[in-house]
């Protein structure tokens, strides 16, 4: 049996994180966007600086990171006393994808955003889905989780 271990404590895979993401922007709608390491650290650097703002989570198995995700916390623009997590950026490895390993690997990042979330206090928890390569997998993968869909996330892409 595979163990997947999600931790939010990742400097020393600083670089598989950030191949990862550089791989799997190659799939989603900014894959014309050149890909900014140095972006990609400042990102990185604000999780382990605002840990209660700010969430990153890597999933492994023996040590190989086969998926990530970020997220960050905030007020609700238009309303009081209602926290909002927003996960930006949520992926598994390609080499992975469409098997076991990398749905073990996606249901355990999700269930990691809903603890923090609830260490947040937040009263919703909305994932922006930016793939352009499987939407139609990306949501069966929310429809099994019992997600509601919000259907509405549209984008100008030049």
């Amino acid at each position: 049996m595979v163990r997947v271990i999600v931790e939010s404590n990742f400097e020393d895979d600083r670089v598989a994180v950030s191949g990862l993401a550089e791989r799997v922007r190659k799939e989603s709608l900014i894959r014309g966007v050149a890909f900014s390491h140095n972006q990609f650290g400042k990102c990185f650097d604000v999780t382990v600086e605002k840990p209660g703002l700010h969430l990153g989570l890597k999933a492994h198995v023996g040590g190989r990171v086969v998926g990530f995700c970020f997220a960050v916390a905030g007020e609700c623009v238009i309303g009081e006393g209602a926290n909002v997590v927003t996960v930006i950026a949520f992926a598994t490895d390609h080499s992975c994808r469409s098997t076991m390993l990398a749905g073990k690997a996606a249901v355990s990042l999700q269930e990691g955003v809903k603890r923090w979330a609830g260490q947040v206090q937040a009263s919703l928890v909305m994932f922006h889905v930016t793939s352009a390569a499987n939407s139609a997998g990306s949501d069966r993968f929310f429809w099994k989780l019992d997600m509601t869909t919000l259907r509405g996330n549209y984008a100008y892409v030049w």
